[in-house]
């Protein structure tokens, strides 16, 4: 078979050539955890609860959507500590406290036949 004799050499030349990228542009790595908590610790400011970005939150919600009679979240299917996960987040959910329990409805009557009709998948709606 024929093998070329520069082979050893186009490889060592390669090599060269990616170390010397390497050492003129660095890859980002990504930080330590220690570094990562110096650099938090570093801005100064610790976590407060946002009050006013809830109240605004909660009032948006009321407002636009009218959860008494829109929400098909219910004391019967949502009791308190039951976790809710957002659709499509992995790690933000929300546990139902005594807070957000009260906004739930009661299911009473023909609006609960209703809503067991009606079930909701990736946004779209299914009637049974």
């Amino acid at each position: 078979s024929l093998r070329c004799h520069r082979s050893k050499s186009v490889w060592a030349t390669l090599a060269v050539l990616a170390l010397c990228w390497l050492y003129i542009f660095p890859v980002d790595r990504i930080p330590s955890d220690k570094e990562m908590v110096d650099e938090i610790l570093r801005q100064g400011q610790t976590w407060t609860r946002n009050q006013t970005g809830i109240d605004l939150y909660r009032k948006l919600l009321t407002e636009c959507c009218d959860p008494k009679r829109m929400f098909v979240l219910s004391k019967e299917n949502s009791p308190i500590g039951k976790v809710l996960w957002y659709d499509g987040e992995l790690y933000h959910y929300h546990k139902v406290n005594n807070e957000t329990y009260s906004f739930f409805i009661q299911l009473l009557g023909v609006f609960s036949r209703v809503l067991q009709r009606h079930k909701v998948y990736d946004n779209k709606t299914m009637h049974n």
